[in-house]
């Protein structure tokens, strides 16, 4: 299983703008939490009672777009399907 907690922790030592992180629990995994940045989505959001109703999108409507360098050095843009 890939550690994306760590991916991401390994991410924000390289900037220090990064304040707060939300994490969401999707396994039973123990997850490394920096004490006063790191938060489970689960906790707060908890005394919520706002539910939104999904938006339906069909599998091949875009989720983000990611910027690569490309073979040429000049940015190029992929567009990533949400995939449902």
């Amino acid at each position: 299983m890939i550690d994306l907690k760590k991916i991401v922790d390994d991410a924000l030592e390289l900037t220090k703008t990064v304040e707060e992180v939300i994490v969401v629990r999707n396994t039973g995994n123990n997850v490394n939490m920096a004490e006063g940045r790191d938060y489970w989505y689960h906790e707060v959001t908890k005394d919520q009672n706002v539910f939104v109703e999904p938006e339906k999108m069909d599998s091949n409507d875009p989720l983000y777009i990611l910027y690569t360098s490309g073979t040429t050095g000049k940015p190029k843009g992929v567009v990533h399907g949400n995939g449902g």
